[in-house]
């Protein structure tokens, strides 16, 4: 299915990702595409639809003293409010091995979406 520009449409009506967000059981995604085409909107549409704390960082720029605040709040969080954490990381690829180690469990576990 395609929309009036003659992109495809991957959050209509019955579609994975739309189902997902509803269902909200929307596990870790990666949006991949040029600046100025929704990535960032998007995943704060699926922060609002899921009623989930939208936080974002840029990778160029994040430490491994800032993943590990994030993943805190998101403990803290999650621990008394039940409220999950969605993490927009902008420009994921240049994150080192650290910072990757530092991030990738609590992604696994679920506590950071």
């Amino acid at each position: 299915m395609k929309n009036l520009w003659g992109r495809i449409v991957f959050v209509g009506n019955g579609k994975l990702l739309r189902r997902s967000i509803e269902a909200d059981s929307l596990g870790s995604v990666i949006f991949f595409g040029p600046p100025g085409t929704g990535k960032s909107a998007l995943a704060k549409i699926i922060a609002s639809r899921t009623k989930a704390y939208f936080e974002e960082a840029n990778a160029v720029i994040i430490g491994i003293a800032d993943i590990r605040k994030i993943i805190e709040a998101a403990k803290v969080r999650i621990g008394m409010s039940r409220k999950k954490t969605i993490l927009m990381l902008d420009e994921i690829h240049h994150f080192n091995r650290s910072q990757q180690d530092a991030l990738l469990p609590d992604v696994e576990r679920g506590l950071i979406i």
